[in-house]
């Protein structure tokens, strides 16, 4: 073989494995776009589907049927851990006639990432709990957040303790 025979034939080899370099890369560039795609759709929770999911007993209906609470409102301080380490969320609630009637928490943290999901809870939180019985409440994950309603729960066992008659 003369050496301009060799050098073509190094050239188509190497532009070939340069090409199926980037075929290779497009291919999961393409993965990468479209699993996160399907993840996102995934992670899409509507407020009906939240609605349906963010409540859960606590306790069985006949034992709640015989619970009364004081009329009244009251407020405790939640705590629950997140990454950064634990966390204090405030909240007051009033109870009339054993039912939620108005409820107020604030961002507690110094942490930006436990403020952020703090006020994403903040921002949604009062569908789930307001015109709702206290024993019907028991957050689990609201717009994203699944940290904080833990925090709320514990607050609600204190203020349940605080309000029994």
């Amino acid at each position: 073989m003369d050496s301009h025979e060799h050098s073509e034939s190094c050239s188509h080899t190497a532009g070939s494995t340069r090409n199926r370099f980037y075929i290779s890369a497009l291919i999961l560039v393409l993965v990468a776009v479209f699993g996160y795609m399907s993840y996102a759709k995934k992670a899409e929770v509507t407020k009906e589907e939240q609605a349906a999911v963010a409540t859960e007993p606590l306790v069985p209906a006949e034992e709640a049927a015989a619970r009364t609470y004081k009329n009244g409102t009251y407020s405790a301080t939640g705590k629950y851990i997140s990454p950064g380490g634990p966390e204090e969320f405030p909240v007051s609630l009033t109870i009339t006639d054993d039912v939620i009637t108005a409820a107020e928490v604030a961002v507690n943290s110094e942490r930006p990432i436990s403020q952020k999901f703090q006020g994403m809870f903040i921002a949604d939180y009062k569908t789930f709990v307001v015109g709702k019985k206290v024993d019907e409440v028991n957050l689990t994950k609201v717009s994203g957040s699944s940290l904080t309603p833990k925090g709320f729960n514990d607050a609600l066992a204190q203020i349940k303790t605080q309000a029994q008659s």
